[in-house]
């Protein structure tokens, strides 16, 4: 990551937007606002005593449930008294330079009370490769004026578009594949990761240490490897010690795209309370197992992640699918693609048959090829 311009003439299209002149293209946050009135991001204070709690929203006014915070660009809420503060309003809104870096991009936003003026800086960060914006509480000082980051690919020239993709969820997609357009609604591909689809055995990554993150594509999750029952029925868990959260339900999926043209999938738990957003970046190296990348902390609502796989790529997994053609023997078929034979004739003996007990603790026998 590294700083955005310093330099930067707004433009007459939008506050929210501007040039820079070297590179001749545009930094553009209007793609970040949350335009349901909320705002589209919150911090904390680092002193570790998660008494200030900020919500920062660009571009575009919100409001809390306080009539202090009406019609505000950033709000601060104690969560000891419950008090809150606008800390700056959309009107006037600037774009400039840090007053202590004079090499670093920032909002400047301003309140004007009856009894007094505060002011908040968000220093701009650029890093082309985060998909999903990072919003931190960085100081307070002198009393009343404050500084937060915003690390986003929408704070490096041309990094950002004015408004994200859509991709189209298929009619039977099972929430698994979608039609990438871009804003002009041209078709740019078939975004599908209906291999992935592993319901026993689903991705995971570490949080913490102790805690998982286990997430599987397209349908929810059966006696999960290691961790058996307790995530039965979601699509997003969250192991947190003995313990599983519902961080996703599959029927609740639903497509969207973002800025940078990646499709982003969202879940939501069975009782409303809390999501899991995925955005599924193309990587055509990653052809095999998806890796899959916590893109924030996880929070008692919120689950960020990123996936990175070929099949994120529009077309990357797109049919025809690998198919194998019966042979005479009824134990072995004939790959499409020029893949080889597949058999299972080293496997068949009839007087010992393959041998499982299920998670009901009822015996099972197979026998491939013959009875």
């Amino acid at each position: 990551s590294h700083k955005a311009v310093a330099v930067c003439r707004v433009s007459a299209e939008s506050p929210c937007k501007c040039l820079d002149e070297a590179t001749g293209k545009y930094i553009d946050l209007n793609g970040l606002a949350n335009r349901d009135g909320q705002a589209a991001f919150t911090a904390q204070d680092s002193s570790g005593q998660l008494i200030n709690h900020y919500q920062y929203n660009p571009c575009l006014s919100f409001s809390t449930n306080s009539t202090s915070c009406e019609n505000v660009a950033v709000c601060e809420l104690n969560s000891l008294t419950g008090a809150q503060y606008a800390l700056g309003s959309q009107q006037g809104a600037e774009f400039t330079q840090l007053p202590a870096d004079p090499d670093q991009l920032a909002l400047r936003y301003q309140y004007d009370g009856a009894e007094d003026r505060r002011v908040t800086y968000v220093a701009l960060t650029c890093d082309p490769d985060v998909r999903v914006p990072l919003f931190a509480y960085v100081s307070e000082g002198p009393p009343g004026t404050f500084y937060f980051n915003l690390t986003s690919a929408c704070a490096c020239p041309g990094g950002c578009a004015d408004a994200p993709m859509r991709c189209d969820e298929l009619l039977g997609g099972r929430n698994c594949s979608c039609a990438l357009r871009n804003t002009s609604g041209q078709f740019q591909g078939l975004v599908n990761i209906l291999t992935l689809n592993d319901p026993y055995n689903p991705l995971n990554v570490n949080v913490n240490g102790n805690n998982k993150i286990h997430f599987n594509p397209c349908s929810d999750m059966e006696h999960v490897r290691f961790f058996p029952n307790q995530c039965d029925g979601m699509t997003v868990c969250y192991a947190e010690g003995d313990r599983a959260v519902d961080y996703g339900r599959g029927y609740t999926g639903k497509f969207s795209g973002n800025l940078q043209a990646d499709a982003v999938l969202t879940y939501t738990s069975e009782d409303g309370n809390r999501s899991t957003v995925i955005t599924l970046v193309c990587d055509p190296d990653e052809r095999h197992a998806p890796q899959l990348i916590l893109a924030a902390p996880v929070t008692g609502e919120l689950i960020q992640l990123e996936m990175r796989t070929v099949c994120a790529c529009p077309g990357g997994c797109e049919n025809p699918q690998i198919t194998c053609a019966p042979q005479p023997d009824d134990c072995s078929c004939k790959m499409s693609q020029d893949l080889g034979t597949f058999s299972l004739s080293d496997l068949n003996n009839p007087n010992a048959p393959l041998h499982a007990v299920g998670p009901d603790l009822i015996n099972y026998y197979y026998n491939p090829c013959s009875n």
